[in-house]
């Protein structure tokens, strides 16, 4: 007489199948002792449970059957109802068109936007940067131009020709009668402050150096008429790539109500001399007026017969 075979009940589907079996012939679910003996395998071997489920499946010939993978995770003993598969499920699974279709249309916007936003973004902050390097930018210096000026009238005329003047012969009674006063013209080539130098368009330099409002004659034999002052300035003069003239009568003092003033007897020392200058070379000294204490001047004018006029502000 044969030996009856018992029967237990699937965990998962509740079919009665012989225990001798491993699987549930209805759902494949692993016998309870089979369940165990798989994760036991699973932690000791680090192959993951399923993988070692669908080995055994094969060993035994059947096909799977995709059931919840909660269940058999959890090892539930009840059967539990099938769980409606997730958007990845049927994405991967179904491949689902409409929906990988969506998602594609939705990832490309996305980028679209994220990458309009971050053009815009390092647009504006270039020009940021471009306006904060222009605001930093250092004023470059002023330069004389080779453009035409104006002849000024009167005395001008007499310290730009350099003809016999008593300053530049170096024997002037330093009279302030020699002051002749003119209008003063509407347009300058150039103005600067005392510290800029103008340079010319052959590289010729001139700089005015420094001045003095109150200049006392070494030996005390010159002294200037009542109401007047010596004042003198100091000046350097450098030829560029020509032969450049350069004599004391090329400068003139203005006051503010527009009066000039010719150089006088030197009293400042040392004195700038009349010399004609080679390429490249300077030539530096004091040159000095004799002008009303009741005004100070206004510009210093450098009228050379080789370039424009410049003007300097007197320094405050």
């Amino acid at each position: 007489m044969s030996e009856q075979v018992e029967e237990i009940r699937c965990r998962l589907c509740a079919t009665m199948f012989p225990e001798t079996d491993r699987f549930c012939p209805n759902c494949r679910e692993p016998r309870p002792d089979v369940h165990e003996d798989l994760l036991m395998a699973s932690r000791l071997t680090g192959v993951r449970y399923e993988i070692l489920l669908q080995r055994a499946w094969a060993e035994d010939g059947l096909i799977r059957i995709r059931q919840p993978d909660a269940a058999i995770a959890q090892g539930a003993t009840e059967p539990i109802e099938n769980v409606e598969p997730s958007l990845f499920d049927r994405l991967i699974g179904q491949r689902d068109r409409a929906t990988i279709g969506c998602l594609v249309l939705f990832g490309i916007v996305f980028f679209l936007v994220v990458g309009a936003a971050v053009v815009i973004f390092v647009r504006d902050n270039l020009n940021d940067d471009d306006d904060d390097g222009q605001a930093a930018q250092p004023t470059t210096a002023l330069t004389a131009t080779a453009t035409a000026s104006p002849t000024p009238e009167g005395g001008q005329d007499g310290a730009g020709s350099g003809d016999g003047t008593a300053a530049e012969n170096g024997d002037g009674s330093g009279s302030g009668d020699e002051a002749t006063p003119v209008p003063t013209p509407d347009v300058f080539v150039l103005i600067l402050n005392p510290a800029i130098p103008a340079t010319f368009s052959d590289g010729a330099q001139v700089r005015l150096i420094a001045t003095n409002l109150s200049v006392i004659s070494p030996d005390g034999s010159a002294t200037p008429e009542a109401g007047f002052r010596f004042v003198a300035i100091q000046v350097e003069v450098c030829a560029g790539s020509e032969a450049l003239p350069s004599a004391p009568g090329h400068w003139q003092l203005e006051l503010p109500d527009g009066s000039r003033y010719l150089p006088v007897t030197p009293v400042a020392l040392p004195n700038i001399e009349s010399v004609t200058l080679a390429s490249n070379d300077c030539n530096s000294g004091w040159i000095t007026f004799e002008a009303p204490i009741a005004a100070n001047p206004a510009y210093v004018l450098m009228s050379n017969p080789s370039h424009e006029i410049i003007r300097y502000g007197w320094p405050e």
